[in-house]
């Protein structure tokens, strides 16, 4: 089962200024042509690729055995007999999540670890995540 992930509209404002700009920067030197011209247009690129790939590539999927989480070019991928416990969380730290209303997942595999994710519909991700792992502790 796929889940989008959500997105608040600060998230959004904020990567869509950051492909404005560069865009835009990019623009002005194929205007007006620099000896920056190449790179400016490569950073441009290389910008603008990876803001929309996690606007859009920001998904969580939950398989039989796992919880996948995609965010762009990074994936992780988490047993679901290892998850023990899910809550919500606000916390602001770097995460595959578009939005700050977030759940935090903790598992147990060679030492604690812990994802957080911003699924769009949070109570058919828990549902989802419990009915392959019953022991799942929700908070």
């Amino acid at each position: 089962m796929r889940f989008a992930s959500k997105k608040d509209g600060w998230t959004g404002a904020v990567i869509w200024l950051v492909i404005a700009l560069v865009t835009f920067n990019a623009y002005q030197e194929i205007r007006q042509p620099s000896d920056e011209f190449v790179e400016a247009v490569t950073v441009a690129v290389i910008v603008d690729v990876l803001c929309l790939w996690l606007w859009f590539g920001t998904y969580y999927v939950i398989t039989d055995q796992e919880l996948i989480v995609r965010a762009g070019p990074l994936h992780r991928r988490v047993p679901l007999c290892t998850i023990q416990m899910v809550r919500h969380t606000r916390i602001p730290i770097s995460a595959p999540a578009l939005s700050l209303d977030r759940l935090e997942v903790r598992y147990q595999g060679g030492v604690v670890g812990c994802v957080v994710v911003s699924p769009d519909d949070q109570q058919a991700f828990i549902q989802a995540l419990r009915q392959h792992n019953p022991s799942i502790h929700y908070a």
